[in-house]
């Protein structure tokens, strides 16, 4: 009788187990979390936030997502379809409300799949601000990591909050600088570290805060570990990404590795517009009180949020280094579709975006001011003095190799190639050794005359074959040249302006004629350069 009854019980919790595992898979099999970036937006800015869709605990990528808008009583007002995650199941949205919406209470609604979250936010004049609520301050810090982490200088009473990746602390150090510690936590990560559809480790910190120093520490067992998974570091906080190969960080004899990151105040010439803060980064290993600077041979990628409310030309937009003389240089970069410039860096370094506006008094040629603002600006060309720019001088085959290595920030290869007329230390010596290198430039019987003036059919050969060198490809050139003195130009070039001319580096004068044998002014250099680089994608 007993052993019936306890056979009945047996199978009456089986069922209830396999109902509840049932229920919990299918409400389980999407997972859809999503926030806003803040709780206040102003009328006319853009309307940001984050989310991510999992999937059976791995992002579920390419997954489209929708957001509808709506006000309080639930009339919908706005609907975006465009959104899509990425490979982590990880989205991001961006967008502007109209501005004949009113400032209210509004509610956002991001859906995918069957899955839905809710946030809601305030829309404000910007003429009449009102400043969000302090946040709530979390209890104190007594993590264990804080007490045996020397020079970080956190103090006694911060306040601290969890994070997607760990534990964000804020407080304020010895001197009265406002410092967030970003501790990341392996168990809030592990996740990713198993992921094996993603080559890299997503590390984020979204701060609010307005602070001086922004610190990111991690284990150096857990750097360890990350290399092993052959894992790449992406750090995304606040404005800043940066990318670096695990491998690189020299975790030995040391607890911690820490990302410092100083924001600091410059003041730039009226020729600069500063689209960002100055960042200060490197890494250092930590052991007790003992910190050390990582020295890392290998460039690694930064990119830098810019700030899009500005008036800007971004063709003259760049990544500045400060350099030994503690003057900031331009070092280039490349803006990607999230609105941050980028470019493969050193760190230590201090960066920052900057926008340089040069003007000369003897420019005003309407075919040609752009240009040669941009290369300017870009560093790839300068004027004969702060002044001046003499557009219609001639230039020296010497200086356009110069040019043209600083445009494509060209490298050399092993070669052998000497020329009797180029020695070592030489002015351009080392430009025309790279693109000899490189099959862009050759002389003739053994010498590269630096010092003669080039002349357009030149440029245009020499231009074609740098074209050819970072992979550029068209079909269907055109090689029936219209201009009027196409017997003027040299055997040896006409492909060259052909193609140079179906991809519009170069009309030729009054669109009529090429004018081979001419010296090319530096005017035309820079417009040909500017082409150059407009159509290879490189701004």
């Amino acid at each position: 009788m007993y052993k019936r009854i306890i056979s009945i019980l047996m199978m009456i919790a089986l069922l209830m187990i396999s109902t509840i595992s049932v229920s919990y898979a299918n409400k389980g099999e999407y997972y859809l979390n999503f926030n806003l970036d803040k709780e206040i937006f102003y009328t006319g800015e853009y309307i940001t936030g984050k989310g991510i869709v999992m999937h059976e605990s791995k992002g579920a990528k390419n997954t489209d997502i929708s957001v509808v808008v709506e006000d309080i009583t639930g009339l919908s007002l706005y609907k975006i379809d465009q959104y899509t995650t990425q490979e982590n199941g990880e989205f991001f949205i961006k967008f502007k409300l109209p501005l004949t919406l009113k400032p209210d209470n509004y509610v956002i609604k991001v859906k995918a799949f069957n899955n839905m979250e809710e946030r809601t936010f305030k829309l404000i004049n910007k003429e009449n601000p009102e400043e969000p609520k302090e946040p709530e301050k979390p209890t104190p810090s007594t993590s264990e990591t804080e007490n045996k982490v020397g020079k970080t200088n956190i103090s006694k009473s911060p306040y601290k909050k969890e994070i997607d990746c760990g534990w964000l602390t804020i407080s304020k150090n010895e001197i009265g600088k406002t410092v967030a510690l970003i501790e990341v936590k392996k168990e809030k990560i592990e996740k990713q570290i198993s992921n094996k559809s993603t080559e890299k480790l997503v590390i984020r910190g979204d701060i609010k805060e307005e602070v001086d120093e922004i610190i990111v520490r991690i284990e150096s067992n857990f750097i360890s570990h990350i290399s092993e998974n052959k894992k790449e570091l992406e750090f995304i906080i606040n404005e800043l990404l940066l990318k670096i190969e695990a491998s690189v960080l020299d975790v030995k004899d040391s607890y911690f590795i820490e990302l410092r990151i100083n924001k600091d105040n410059e003041i730039f010439s009226k020729e600069f517009t500063q689209f960002s803060k100055v960042y200060g980064m490197r890494f250092v290993s930590i052991k007790g009180n003992k910190v050390n600077d990582i020295n890392i041979e290998n460039p690694i990628y930064m990119a830098i949020k810019y700030d899009l409310d500005k008036d800007s030309n971004f063709e003259k937009i760049g990544l500045y280094v400060e350099d030994s003389t503690e003057k900031f240089k331009f070092v280039g970069g490349k803006i990607d579709r999230d609105g941050r410039i980028g470019k493969e860096i050193k760190i230590p370094g201090k960066y920052v975006v900057l926008q340089y506006d040069k003007k000369f008094k003897d420019v005003d040629i309407g075919w040609a001011n752009n240009a040669i603002e941009v290369l300017v600006s870009r560093d790839i060309i300068n004027g004969v003095d702060s002044m001046n720019f003499k557009p219609n001088n001639t230039i020296t085959r010497g200086e356009f190799c110069k040019i043209l290595v600083k445009a494509l920030d060209l490298k050399p290869v092993n070669s052998n190639i000497i020329f009797k007329d180029i020695v070592d230390n030489q002015m351009y010596s080392e430009d025309i050794k790279v693109l000899a290198s490189l099959n862009i430039v050759d002389g003739h019987n053994g010498r590269f005359r630096p010092n003669n003036e080039i002349t357009r059919e030149e440029m245009v050969v020499i231009i074609v074959r740098a074209l050819n060198h970072i992979g550029y490809e068209k079909d269907n050139i055109d090689k029936d040249l219209k201009f009027i003195d196409k017997d003027n130009i040299s055997s040896w070039a006409k492909e060259a302006v052909s193609m140079a001319n179906s991809v519009g580096i170069v009309e030729g004068i009054d669109k009529k004629e090429f004018a081979p044998k001419s010296k090319a002014s530096r005017a035309e250099t820079a417009v040909m350069v500017y082409r150059l680089l407009k159509i290879s994608n490189l701004f």
